[in-house]
Formats: structure tokens, sequence, C-alpha cells
């Protein structure tokens, strides 16, 4: 057995309670995101009707539902049209109709054609097609509903007829060889479009006064007339000061024939209106503040100099009463008529400067007679083309209204409710803020930037609805038109030779010269040449001018440049308007095209700084009467090298790879070799044997002494 332990045991300190884990209150987190993700996966919901549901679809936010989509890829609207017919796409694949749109063409590119875009034959073919199917271009309509029925009831009805509507669309599109713009294909925008039109007594749809047709949506003018009779239409021709006199004419011409309510408008003009009014009226509380200032320390002056005036008047009148004594009657005599020949003189300088003014206002008066006598404006005519204020578009719009149709809420007044629909980017929010006088809706030059619909309180009357941009099923005849257009973006563009041919077609040659200060080699007519620029010869020209290069081979980066250009084209700086139709409905040609936008492409229209430049060079060649067309090719300004004899004029070379130049690289390096640049001097000898290449230089004086150490060496071991 072992030993007895007898010796104490060593003393420990007690362990105490446990500790208690207490529960992390940080709900936030990575690791929380999955955690809540994994708890709701595969969650069974129950339904109001006791319906059992097992889904598997991701939680999203509202912002994430409201995204438009106008473009998506083949898997994409496969998934979604499925996810609208309420079924599983992948156990009933033929339940529902696939939505694909490819547009593959081919054409061929044996006479120099552009293979995205159509020829003039193919053009007027496709325009008789769409005339036919027009009325088939229908925007969604919201099912009839009543109280009685849930929200899962109503959803199931919206997403049934949002998906017959989609159907229709693809049938139009796939049996009839047409090409339709990108589309809004989420629903829920499109009900903010129906929450809008459903509450709005008038509705007003904004167009780009450079192609209103395209921007305007005949089928949504008819829905809202299916939803009341009383409800009334309104075009606002919006960015009209882009257009001249002429062509707000022609339009206008257009409307009236076919009885459209329209009227001209430029949020932006009214922008800067309102901005200058604003700048103008804090000066004038600036300006009264500091007179109230100066005010103030010119009294305290007047009161300390009346009292300086009260002693010395008692001093000068004793003098007076001495001189006046003195004074003679034929000096005062004298200075009387003086002072009667100054008065006089003035008088004499008054009238003539009343008889020169009263001269230039008559000669203004004749010359405006004149001008309105050539050109036949009678009052109608201003009053049709006339681009109307703020305050008449408020009076306007009053005016258009009807009665309020929709009851007012319980202790509010009733109020007329204007609605605001239209394209994305095509100025509602601007116009909105123009009414109201202060920046009350966010403005964005990103197509889409209004999410969803908003009221505005214009007055103690008028209620403004701003409806999402909203891009309306139409006619296109290829995708280089979308995007010169400005419904396609511009940054996401991957084909860029359709729309810069388009802009080559559509702006004269020497506007774009103009405008980017470049000169463009085109062929002649007698060479195959269109009488145009092609679209490699435009975005070569301009990449070559602004230094755009490749890596590796060193090209001209067309995409860039195009990307430049297009953005330009969009924004109004390449300015082309597209001319209304034809008396007999037809489209007018690029010649007739051309000729309508013949008044945009002069001197006033070109951008300041340019516009200075080209005054400035005309000057020095004694160009009083500056015609574009006619006298760009002999001025030199910014990279534009003119020529004196009114040939071809040339760009300055900036060249950084084989094909970046105007002049070849090898002609630029036979220019270097045989020192063919330096015009004073005449060399015999290639660069490379003259003599600054061989004794100027300190690196090679180092070598040549190193080498002379080296071979004395070697000859002293050797003898």
């Amino acid at each position: 057995m072992p030993p007895h332990k007898t010796e104490p045991k060593k003393w420990k300190p007690p362990k105490g309670p446990k500790p208690v884990q207490h529960k992390n209150k940080n709900t936030i987190g990575l690791g929380r995101n999955i955690q809540n993700v994994r708890a709701k996966e595969n969650r069974v919901v129950y339904l109001p009707d006791g319906e059992l549901r097992f889904t598997t679809d991701k939680h999203e936010a509202n912002w994430v539902k409201l995204r438009s989509v106008t473009q998506e890829n083949a898997l994409d609207e496969f998934l979604n049209t499925a996810e609208l017919a309420d079924t599983d796409f992948t156990a009933e694949k033929g339940s529902s109709v696939k939505i694909i749109q490819i547009n593959n063409r081919n054409v061929d590119n044996k006479d120099g054609l552009n293979p995205y875009l159509l020829t003039k034959e193919e053009e007027e073919a496709k325009f008789n097609i769409q005339k036919q199917f027009q009325n088939e271009l229908t925007v969604p309509r919201r099912p009839k509903w009543n109280e009685s029925m849930s929200k899962f009831q109503l959803e199931r009805l919206e997403n049934d007829a949002f998906l017959e509507w989609r159907r229709q669309l693809a049938h139009l599109q796939e049996n009839n060889d047409l090409l339709l713009t990108p589309f809004e294909r989420n629903i829920m925008v499109w009900k903010q479009l129906w929450r809008v039109i459903e509450r709005s007594d008038l509705v007003v749809q904004i167009v780009d006064a450079r192609n209103p047709l395209l921007f305007r949506s005949k089928d949504l003018e008819k829905y809202v007339k299916e939803l009341n009779p009383l409800k009334r239409n309104l075009l606002l021709v919006n960015k009209a000061d882009l257009l001249t006199f002429e062509q707000r004419l022609e339009w206008a011409r257009y409307f009236q024939e076919n009885n459209i309510r329209y009227t001209f408008f430029s949020a932006a003009k009214a922008n800067e209106i309102l901005e200058l009014e604003k700048e103008q009226e804090e000066l004038d509380a600036l300006n009264n503040r500091y007179n109230e200032y100066d005010e103030e320390d010119d009294d305290e002056d007047d009161e300390e100099e009346e009292e300086d005036d009260d002693d010395e008047e008692l001093e000068e009148s004793d003098y007076d009463d001495e001189l006046s004594e003195e004074l003679t009657d034929d000096e005062e005599a004298d200075e009387v008529a003086d002072s009667k020949e100054e008065e006089e003189g003035e008088e004499e300088d008054d009238d003539n400067e009343d008889e020169e003014q009263e001269e230039q206002e008559d000669e203004k008066l004749r010359t405006f007679k004149e001008s309105t006598e050539s050109t036949e404006i009678t009052e109608e005519l201003k009053q049709l083309t006339r681009i109307i204020t703020v305050q008449e578009l408020e009076e306007l719009l009053l005016g258009e209204a009807p009665e309020p149709l929709t009851e007012a809420p319980l202790g509010q007044p009733q109020r007329v409710q204007i609605g605001l629909v239209g394209y994305p980017n095509v100025g509602k929010s601007s116009t909105i803020n123009a009414l109201v006088g202060s920046k009350k809706v966010s403005v964005s030059s990103t197509p889409g930037k209004t999410k969803h619909f908003q009221t505005i309180l214009l007055s103690d009357r008028v209620i403004l609805c701003d409806c999402p941009g909203l891009v309306f099923p139409n006619f296109a005849f290829t995708n280089a038109e979308l995007v010169c257009n400005g419904v396609l973006p511009i940054d996401q563009l991957r084909e860029y030779t359709g729309p810069a041919q388009l802009v080559a077609q559509r702006i004269p040659k020497y506007f774009i010269e103009a405008v980017y200060g470049i000169a463009i080699p085109t062929k002649s007519t007698e060479e195959g040449g269109k009488g145009y620029p092609t679209s490699e010869e435009l975005l070569t020209a301009y990449a070559r001018s602004r230094g755009y290069m490749t890596q590796g081979f060193g090209s001209a980066d067309e995409a860039r440049a195009a990307r430049y250009i297009l953005k330009d084209y969009v924004n109004g700086k390449l300015l082309y308007i597209e001319p209304p139709l034809n008396e007999d409905g037809s489209r007018a040609s690029l010649e007739e095209a051309i000729r309508f936008n013949k008044g945009s492409y002069t001197v006033e229209h070109l951008p300041q700084s340019r516009r200075d430049q080209l005054l400035s060079a005309a000057a020095d060649k004694g160009i009083t009467d500056l015609d574009l067309a006619r006298d760009l090719s002999r001025l030199t300004f910014s990279s534009h090298l003119g020529n004196a004899e009114g040939g071809n004029a040339k760009t300055i070379n900036y060249y950084g790879g084989k094909q970046a130049a105007l002049n070849s690289t090898s002609a630029e390096l036979d220019q270097e070799f045989f020192k063919m640049n330096n015009v004073k001097g005449t060399f015999s000898s290639p660069f490379h044997i003259s003599q600054v290449a061989s004794g100027s230089s300190k690196k090679h004086n180092k070598k040549n002494k190193k080498q002379l150490k080296t071979n004395g060496s070697i000859a002293s071991k050797l003898f």
C-alpha cells in the first residue's frame, strides 16, 4: 500500500462564478447580414387566403425595384418574362414567350456603305411599314380594379396585363421586320405613370424640340381621354431656343394642321433669367444696406458742416457788403451777359443730343419695318412661333386645365393638378424649377434621375406632378439613330461607326471643321467620295488633332473621338433639327433636311471663343462678310491651316504612331535625316556623319579617352 500522505495541500484561490456571455447588441455588419440572409432563405409564407407559398427570391429595396430598365440581354429578358408569368420556366418552357431582340443585318459593303445604316430605298420602305402599324404602338393600361381586391390579386392582374402588352410588341417586331426603340420594361416605373395620369386634370407631354415626333406618344394622349374625356393634353416643346424662326414656323404649321395643342418653351433660358434676377435682387439688397450706412454718415457730417457754415457766414457777410459796394454797374452787366451765353450753349447741346437719339430710333424702326416686310412676318406668325416666358406658361397651364376633376382630401381646398410626363432628360424637372422659381426638384444630365412621382405645390390653386422619365415604345430605323437622339447611352456604346456616319451626313463638313478647328481630308467625287466625310475620316481627323492614340499600334483612337463628338451632338453643340413630315405624310429626304438646317450653320451659332478666332482670322485676310461654306478653307486658326489659293486645308501634325499624322512617319523621318526642314542651308551628308554628333558630346569624349588608354596599354605590352 502506498504510504499515507501527511503533507498538507497547497492553498489555491477560489475559482468563483463562471463568466456569462452577453448578447452582442450590434445588429449590423457583414456577419450579421449573412446570418439574416440565411434565416430568410427557404422561408414559408402563408397568404391571406390560406395558400402556402415557398420562395427563394432575394429581398430587394424599393429603390432597386424602381430602376429604369430599357435594354436587356437575352437571358435577363427570358428570366424577367418568366417572373412576370409567375411560372417556373425550367419546368414549363413553352408556357411563356421569350422576348429576345437580336438585330443582325447583313449588308454587302462593296459600295463603301456602312453596314449599320440603311440606304435611302430601305428607309422609304421601312417608313411605309411603320405607318401601317403606327396605331399598334401603345402604352400599357392599368387593369380595372375595385376596393374588394387584395394586394396580391391586383398585382397579378397588373402583371398579366403588362406581360400581354410586351407580347404584343414582341409579335409586332418579329412578324413585320420592324425595329422598336428601347422602351421601359420595369412595371414599377409604369405604375408611377398610371398614378400621375389618374390624378392629373391636365397632362403636359414634354418633348425635345430637335425631334418632337420621336419623343411624342400619341397613344398616351388617347389613354388620357379613355380615363376621363374631360381631361386635356398639351404638348410642351422644350429647348425651343435651339430652333431658328423658320424652323419653329414649319413645326407650328405642322402642329396646327394635325390639331395638336402645343407651345414653345425653353426651361434652360428661363432658369438663367431666374438666376440673373436673384443675383440682381441680392445686389440691390447690398446696395440698399450700403446706402443706409452712407446716409447715417452723411447726416452726421451734415450736422458738423452746418455748425461750421454758420460761423463762416458770419465772417463773410461783412466782407460781402464791402465788396458789393465796390462793384460797378458795367461789371454787373458783363456778368449777366456771360451767364446768358453759357445757358444758351448748354441748351443747344441738349437739343443736338435729343435730335441724334430721335434719328437713331427712326432708323431702328425703319430697319425693323423693312425686315418684317421682306419676310412677311405678321403678328399671328409671331404668336405661333414665340417662345413663352415662365409667367405666360403658368397662365397657359391654368387656361388649358379644366375644373378640378378629383375630390380634395379633407381639410384641403380643391386644386387643379397638372402632370408632366415625357422621356428622360427632356427637361421635366427643369420646367418645374422654372415654374416654381426655385430648385425644388433635383436635376441631372443622367437620364432617369427622378425615380418616384413628386408633387409640388405651385400655388393655392395648382399642384404639379413630376413623373419619372419614361421611354415610350416607338419605331426606329437603326440603333445609330437612337444613339444620336440620346435614347441609348453613349458611354456604353460599342459600335460607333454608324452614329458617327449619321453625324457626318447631317452636319456640313465646314461647320464641323469650324467648331473643332480641324481640317477633314475627304475624297472627291471623282475618286469615289460621297460629298461628305466618312465616319473613319471624321473620327481620325478629330483624334489626330486632339492626340488621342491607341496603345500598341499607335493609330488614332476612333472610339474615344466618337464619344466626344456624339456627346456634342446630343448636347446641341453640333445642332441638327429634324424637319416635320411632308404634306403627304412622307419623310423628308437628307437633302431637304440639310436645307432645313442651313440657317443653323453660321458664325453666330459657334461657341464664343471659336467665333472670336474666326473673326480675327477673317480680318487678317481682309474678309468682312464671313461665309463659312465659302471662306473657311482660306483661314488659319487653331489646328486648321488654311490655303490662300482656296484649295484643301490641312491640320497641324500631332502624330504618335503609324497612322496618326497627315504626313506619314516615313516622310517625317526622311525630312529629319536629310535636314530638309532646315530651309536656309543645304547639306550633302546625313546627320549621323556630321561633326556635331561626333565631337561635341562629353559622353563621347570620355568614351574616346578610355579607348585611347586601352589601346595604348595594349600596344606597350605587345612592343
